[in-house]
């Protein structure tokens, strides 16, 4: 499979893929892209504008994975949710709606399979997402389920797990993201840069999902 992984970070969502597909990268920023590159070694990865990039190249991939930046669209940016960083609030930013640009083409245009995460935004979305996990909102062109214990369900807008599994899912997310231990990531958070990111476990699910299209159970790694 030619997979493009678009907003590539340092490739939380990517840890757990393999080296058995052709992943091309796209990052903007250099010095996160030479981590990235560090981790997969066997993958393409350019420095690039993501948006840029997909629209010159999309017909050469069969999956495409895109995690354009959040920050425009948090409710945390604008203290929203009553946290405000270092007790001023942030530069109020205009909301990126190349997002949304970015979905619109994916339904209409792109022929292979894609899914777009981003977090819930502090307005109503311009276009409702396939499904809610945790603080991430997902477009795709695939079902996908997920069993929490005691039900399944495909996700929809406002529908939230129960506080139980949220706890447990950030003590797995705690210790999966040990990996990115000793990673110097210099002038940049690491802890923002890595709380950012999908689980890895969840990253491969969701790969898994789009590879073979089937409705799987995401619950081996809550074990």
């Amino acid at each position: 499979m030619k997979i493009l992984n678009l907003f590539a970070g340092i490739g939380g969502n990517r840890t757990l893929w393999g080296t058995q597909h052709q992943i091309t990268a796209i990052e903007n920023n250099e010095k996160i892209a030479e981590i990235y590159n560090k981790r997969f070694p066997t993958d393409e990865v350019i420095v690039d504008d993501a948006y840029e990039y997909f629209i010159n190249n999309y017909e050469n991939y069969d999956i495409l994975w895109a995690s354009p930046p959040c920050i425009s669209h948090s409710r945390n940016n604008y203290g929203l949710n009553g946290y405000v960083y270092k007790n001023k609030r942030r530069k109020i930013q205009l909301p990126d709606l190349r997002l949304y640009s970015l979905i619109l083409f994916c339904k209409h245009m792109f022929k292979g399979k894609y899914l777009i995460e981003n977090v819930i935004p502090y307005y109503e979305p311009l276009i409702k997402p396939d499904f809610i996990r945790g603080r991430h909102m997902y477009w795709t062109n695939v079902d996908i389920i997920f069993k929490q214990r005691t039900k399944e369900y495909i996700g929809s807008f406002g529908t939230y797990e129960k506080k139980e599994i949220i706890e447990e899912y950030a003590a797995k997310r705690k210790i999966s993201l040990s990996i990115f231990d000793g990673f110097n990531l210099g002038k940049y958070k690491q802890n923002q840069i890595i709380r950012d990111m999908i689980l890895p476990e969840e990253g491969k699910y969701l790969l898994d999902c789009l590879i073979y299209n089937t409705q799987q159970k995401l619950e081996a790694w809550l074990k």
